[in-house]
């Protein structure tokens, strides 16, 4: 058993019969990257090994069986873990990341979280040892459920076993799957009462330390929002001294703000840190958050933080997190030139967007530096892949580039597996030995002479009262928030636009077809081309035109602007009803009564509205169409993805052509595709319908091997219907008809159908005339897609291997994840669709 990935989630298993298989042990549901990994195995001759897809060996082992002696390997990083999961396929991987030679790992990780380090077991049992305990609500959030008096906290040391195992797998991101950037807010909430427990603190760090240690790791700088607090900082003053000659891990903190902060509870925050300059362990800012807004909102803070560094402590970090998202393309930029000129170290967290060729020039001229978080990217759906990264064009513009873990213990992250993500992004071995190293020997140089003022033996003053975010602030903030709730009530009531709350909601969308429709607004629609406006418009038209009016409810955002505009004034001008889900701080001026008949209030910030959006559309059991946009409808179409809604995706410009491009069986390329879509698929059912009218011809192989076993596969994760079911081979006979339409003959036959279906799931080679016709099956609910306007109709063959056929290797591939051998007498417990039947039915042919 050799585990596949840092936390052990996904074993390679070589059996005594020398079968190879991937399991996963770290849940109670089938893992996508376990079936991806499955689906890359393939058998060498005498030798087991389990290869990539581009030949590059994960492990090979001397012989078949259990005793075969190891003879390489190579062990996954969590940045093509999650990318297997996601895209029920491994990465490519250069030739520069293969086999198992030795990487030049980081030895500083600038860029992490405090909250985010430690394990999520380790995590658990200082929380146990430190009596912490978990408010019930807190732990229903992790989706424990637990029976307790009241609203009385639970201790962890009262968990039952199996409530604890559940509440670990919520304090860290899934292996796999990717997550949207409220999930992982998510995690660091149900981190909160450990992570923010003081008398925690000492074994967390020490924990921390011990685990950097183990890594190579010499530098730590750890983002906290609490640092300036004096209980805090004077825990980390008693603790740290001891525990940094213990691991030899320089343990360094920055102060952590929201770039959604209120001016006055950053300017209380400054004032703070300017008493705090003498501690060795203040070592800088650090402006974090989901990147929603600009860089222009707190240029004043950066501006103070770093007119006081550089009077008083040349050299303090001043960190961005900025380009994490498409959403803001001027924020490095922005980030630089508010720096410019000041004696402070300027930092650009994550980097991945808006690196024009002007911006990369101030990047250099700067000497900026760019913290690349590989790992976090992926898991946050910020990348769909290294090819994305814009690494190797930082190198090759002589930037300074650094790895970080963004929270190793949230992402499963070490040293060694940013340095994997990195060469599997195209970063080749010597710039990890070579510029990137001597980054990093900089920063800690720097550090020393930053801190050589410093004192560690700092007597850490008293918390400060507030001067700036006074409790008439907050007075005045709820009297802003009631008269924006006032303001939009009162648009509303103009307008003379209906609003429901939720159950309304639902009664209102009773008996039609929910359609969610989200996409370019505003910035992003400005920023598209004029012939992508139109034709994105031509299609949303011919879509809202070809509708039931008498069937569906739009869903919408229910302003004027974009995507979301033209869909809503189109079908309110056909009768269409619209609710423009809608949040407590929109702008009501956005509003407008031709873009929407209802409104209802999904949440209070555009931040919150996601997820909350989509629970709707899933408790309507609606739909999704996705046209354009950017980093927000981005998060949108993985939480519809990941709760399993049903939705299509505009080819062409933004978010929604990137998805298109990336699954394309989710891509829709016409207005009449969509409406087809939406109309085909039956009331409330969570698939997507077949693509034309009336029959849609398949073809399903029965293959046997000496007349006792049979050919099976493994549906795709990701398929629409039956996913990770066990099947056999087959799929749809191809055609040129358009989608929506009737299918059409003369692309291929039947049986050419069936001979490719085989070849691509299961590399198997058959000739045409070695299939036997066993019949044609239909109806009766055979599959969840069909309905009365379109449904599948199958012909099955039959095809006998003799004993040399039968030894030829077989592999899933296409939208197969595995194609396996099994006995007749011992056969999953369940087969996908009608195949149970159709094997019958080919076992009774003479």
């Amino acid at each position: 058993m050799i585990p596949l990935d840092r936390a052990g989630l996904h074993v390679l298993v070589v059996r005594g019969d020398g079968e190879v298989a991937v399991e996963y042990r770290g849940g109670d549901r089938v893992s996508a990257a376990e079936q991806a990994l499955s689906s890359a195995l393939r058998v060498h001759g005498a030798s087991v090994g389990l290869a990539l897809e581009d030949g590059s060996v994960l492990e090979v082992a001397e012989r078949a069986g259990a005793g075969g002696a190891l003879r390489s390997r190579y062990r996954l990083c969590p940045f093509e873990l999650r990318y297997a999961a996601d895209h029920g396929r491994l990465h490519p991987v250069p030739l520069a990341a293969r086999g198992d030679e030795s990487v030049v790992t980081p030895i500083t990780d600038l860029h992490t979280h405090y909250a985010g380090c430690v394990g999520a077991e380790d995590l658990l049992a200082i929380g146990r040892a430190h009596d912490v305990a978990y408010p019930p609500a807190l732990l229903a959030e992790a989706g424990v459920r637990i029976e307790v008096e009241g609203e009385r906290a639970v201790p962890i040391a009262e968990l039952p076993d199996g409530a604890r195992a559940r509440l670990a797998r919520a304090l860290a991101a899934p292996a796999d799957r990717r997550i949207t950037f409220l999930d992982m807010e998510r995690i660091y909430r149900l981190r909160a009462p450990i992570t923010k427990s003081l008398p925690a603190m000492p074994a967390i760090l020490r924990r921390l330390a011990e685990d950097y240690a183990a890594m190579g790791i010499r530098y730590v700088e750890l983002s906290l929002g609490s640092l300036a607090l004096a209980r805090v900082l004077r825990t980390i003053h008693e603790h740290v001294p001891a525990i940094e000659d213990e691991t030899g891990v320089t343990l360094r903190f920055l102060l952590a703000l929201s770039r959604h902060d209120d001016p006055e509870w950053d300017e209380d925050l400054l004032r703070r840190l300017a008493t705090l300059g003498e501690s060795l362990y203040v070592a800088g800012i650090d402006v974090m958050g989901h990147e929603t807004n600009s860089t222009h909102a707190f240029v004043p803070q950066l501006r103070a933080a770093a007119t006081w560094a550089t009077r008083e402590r040349p050299g303090f970090v001043v960190r961005v997190h900025a380009g994490e998202s498409p959403s803001h393309p001027e924020n490095l930029r922005v980030a630089i030139e508010a720096l410019a000129g000041f004696a402070v170290a300027t930092r650009l967290g994550h980097g991945l967007y808006g690196a024009d060729d002007e911006t990369l020039s101030l990047v250099v001229e700067s000497r900026a530096t760019v913290e690349m978080n590989l790992d976090s990217n992926v898991a946050l759906n910020h990348l769909a892949s290294g090819r994305d990264a814009p690494l190797r064009r930082y190198l090759d513009a002589g930037a300074r580039v650094t790895l970080g873990s963004d929270g190793y213990g949230i992402y499963g992250a070490s040293a060694e597996s940013a340095a994997r993500a990195a060469l599997v992004s195209g970063v080749r071995p010597a710039d990890l030995a070579g510029p990137m190293r001597a980054v990093e020997e900089e920063v800690i140089a720097a550090a020393r002479e930053r801190d050589r003022p410093a004192r560690r033996a700092f007597a850490v003053p008293d918390d400060l009262a507030p001067v700036a975010f006074t409790d008439e602030v907050v007075r005045r903030r709820r009297e802003a928030i009631a008269a924006r709730d006032h303001a939009l009530a009162e648009r509303l009531a103009a307008l003379s636009v209906p609003v429901l709350d939720r159950a309304s909601f639902l009664a209102f969308a009773e008996g039609r077809h929910v359609v969610s429709i989200a996409g370019a607004w505003k910035h992003s629609w400005d920023a598209m081309s004029e012939g992508d406006r139109a034709r994105v418009e031509m299609e949303l038209a011919a879509f809202v035109d070809a509708l039931d009016v008498a069937r569906v409810l739009l869903l919408t955002g229910g302003t004027r602007f974009g995507v979301e505009g033209l869909v809503g004034a189109r079908a309110r001008g056909r009768g269409i009803p619209v609710v423009g889900a809608i949040v407590s701080e929109t702008e009501p001026a956005s509003l407008a009564s031709e873009a929407m008949t209802h409104a209802h209030v999904v949440a209070a910030t555009l931040y919150e509205k996601c997820a909350r959006l989509y629970e709707l559309v899933d408790a309507t059991g609606g739909a999704c169409v996705f046209a354009g946009g950017g980093q927000i409808v981005r998060d949108e179409i993985q939480a519809a993805k990941n709760l399993g809604l049903p939705y299509v995706a505009l080819s062409g410009p933004g978010a929604s052509g990137a998805h298109a491009r990336e699954r394309p069986a989710a891509a829709v390329h016409t207005g009449a595709e969509i409406a087809y879509f939406v109309g085909a698929r039956p009331s409330s059912a969570r698939v997507a319908p077949h693509w034309f009218e009336g029959p849609n011809p398949t073809v399903d192989a029965i293959v046997l091997r000496r007349g006792s076993e049979v050919l099976l596969v493994r549906r795709s994760v990701d398929a629409p219907v039956e996913p990770s079911a066990w099947a056999l081979p087959g799929g749809f006979v191809r055609t040129d008809a358009p989608r929506g339409g009737a299918w059409r003959a003369g692309v291929e036959t039947d049986v050419e159908a069936c001979v490719r279906e085989l070849r691509e799931e299961t590399a198997l080679a058959v000739s045409p005339e070695r299939l036997r016709r066993v019949g044609v099956f239909e109806g009766n609910g055979r599959d969840p897609r069909d309905g009365a306007r379109s449904f599948s109709r199958t012909t099955a063959f039959l095809v006998a291997l003799d004993d040399e056929e039968g030894r030829v290797a077989i592999a899933g591939g296409d939208d197969a994840d595995d194609a396996r051998w099994f006995p007749l007498d011992s056969l999953p417990a369940r087969l996908a669709f009608d195949h149970a039947a159709i094997l019958a039915a080919a076992l009774k042919l003479p």
